[in-house]
């Protein structure tokens, strides 16, 4: 285990990482066309991007929850329920506001509350459902580490992770949730199956899993680049019935894909360089948020301007609106706008 008065230092190669996957949820959602061989690798990455945010979002963390302190517990919090409530907040008044210029949109006051407390309106932002179920098992994460000591804790993080494994491989998840509303069936289903990623990544962090891979750097980077190229080739863990993420092979791409991105020494790069890998990397949550509502307006807007366009150019541009109006909340002098970005 790591040195808990130590800080973890800002990875390069996980901030890239991060990047490219933030592109990939964008993908997810808006990318239509068929694919072209040469766009070939952003196709098969796509479905790794909720399970590497939710890898990285304990494994970034864990220090958090070891170093138990109630205004840190507090803090943590918040900065995941904040999201929440703020997007929430903002898509609505953004389409209330627009339904008034476009007869296509329809939304209603129910929606604000799905939004809030399951992050998966078909209305709003049904993105958030990540959000809602991060926030859950924060609160988890933190309780566990609260009442118990490390080792028992994380004992405690395995039997969850095997209870998931055996509600996931029973159908018994598919079950409980397959019937109910929108709303609820996503989030709540989800929540099963981002268990494993929470713990594999608070695991890894906790005993230091990738630095100590350092010690044989080149041999390390060779073999963690080849599990993960045969593993997106490649499935040999039979898939549960579920929500989308009960494809655990998933979770072993997703431990080889970080710890090679992790690996991979980008501090050596120029300074220049890594400032501006550091600054392209700050607004990925604001992206995450907001790039539903920004697809749906350009794609208004398109339509009324009678203009057709690439569904992965559209993804870039989709990008790169949201990265430049996250830059701009950043810069508005309050916490309020600070806080829903970055």
């Amino acid at each position: 285990m790591e040195d808990l008065n130590k800080k973890r230092e800002f990875n390069y190669g996980i901030a890239l990482l991060r990047t490219l996957m933030c592109f990939e949820v964008v993908l997810c959602h808006f990318w239509t066309t068929d694919v072209p061989k040469v766009l070939m690798p952003f196709s098969v990455l796509r479905g790794l991007a909720v399970p590497v945010f939710m890898f990285l979002s304990f494994f970034l963390t864990e220090h958090t929850f070891l170093e138990y302190n109630k205004n840190k517990a507090k803090k943590r919090i918040w900065r995941v329920i904040y999201p929440q409530i703020g997007w929430a907040l903002i898509y609505w008044l953004g389409y209330t506001i627009a339904q008034f210029i476009f007869k296509d949109i329809d939304v209603r006051f129910s929606d604000l509350w799905w939004q809030m407390f399951t992050g998966h309106s078909p209305r709003l932002n049904a993105s958030m459902w990540f959000q809602t179920v991060l926030i859950v098992l924060t609160a988890i994460y933190i309780f566990i580490f609260k009442f118990f000591e490390p080792r028992k804790g994380i004992l405690i993080t395995y039997v969850m992770m095997f209870v998931a494994f055996v509600i996931q491989y029973s159908g018994i998840n598919f079950k409980l949730f397959d019937s109910l509303r929108y709303e609820l069936k996503y989030p709540l289903g989800r929540f099963c199956e981002m268990i494993p990623y929470a713990t594999v990544g608070f695991s890894c962090a906790y005993y230091n899993a990738f630095e100590k891979a350092k010690k044989k750097r080149l041999f390390s980077i060779i073999m963690f680049g080849l599990a993960s190229v045969f593993l997106l080739k490649y499935s040999f863990i039979n898939s549960a019935l579920g929500f989308g993420y009960s494809t655990n092979n998933c979770l072993l791409l997703g431990f080889f894909l970080i710890g090679f991105a992790y690996l991979i020494p980008l501090e050596k790069l120029p300074q220049k360089v890594k400032n501006i890998l550091k600054f392209l990397t700050q607004y990925t949550l604001g992206i995450y948020c907001m790039h539903r509502i920004i697809a749906e307006f350009l794609k208004l807007i398109f339509s009324k301007l009678d203009i057709s366009i690439d569904s992965f150019l559209l993804c870039i541009i989709i990008y790169i609106c949201g990265f430049f109006v996250s830059f701009l909340m950043y810069k508005i002098p309050t916490k309020f706008f600070k806080q829903l970005v970055n």
